[in-house]
């Protein structure tokens, strides 16, 4: 069996160098952090909104994942959710350190089965098409906000 290392000799050094990056970035990323803002925010924060939002959340990012997988599927039968739902958990863990959302380019090479793996199948369009989504997705929501109540003062046209 091929594996990725024996692939790609210099794969080991490129991870090393990831990480050495992410860490980084991270680094920089809690030294500027306000701590006590942080904690401010924390404590006067209602814990059923939190709950709220945190599930929300979660929704939102499982139906991230079932798009990834349905974008990957064509390059890699063989991926499952788990594959996709693990290559969105890591870009977006290094998307909270890495600037200008290099994590959209981390879960590629992750998100395929060790068997298909998706290495070199042009992961820049694999990321346009997702962000194609996102804006049509955006673009519905909007189409339903005046069924949903109107639209809100910042979207509204102003009066004339």
């Amino acid at each position: 069996m091929v594996t990725r290392a024996s692939r790609n000799p210099h794969g080991p050094a490129l991870r090393i160098a990831a990480i050495g990056v992410v860490l980084a970035f991270g680094a920089v990323s809690l030294m500027r952090l306000e701590w006590r803002e942080l904690w401010r925010a924390l404590k006067t924060a209602d814990p059923q909104w939190l709950a709220l939002a945190a599930g929300l959340n979660l929704v939102v990012v499982a139906f991230s994942a079932m798009r990834w997988l349905a974008l990957l599927r064509p390059l890699s039968p063989g991926t499952r959710l788990r594959d996709a739902l693990a290559a969105l958990a890591v870009g977006l863990a290094v998307s909270t350190v890495v600037p200008a959302r290099g994590g959209e380019l981390a879960p590629h090479p992750l998100a395929a089965p060790s068997h298909r793996p998706l290495a070199g199948r042009d992961p820049e369009a694999r990321s346009g098409l997702d962000q194609v989504l996102n804006i049509a997705g955006l673009i519905a929501c909007i189409a339903l906000l005046p069924l949903l109540g109107g639209l809100p003062p910042w979207i509204s046209p102003p009066p004339r």
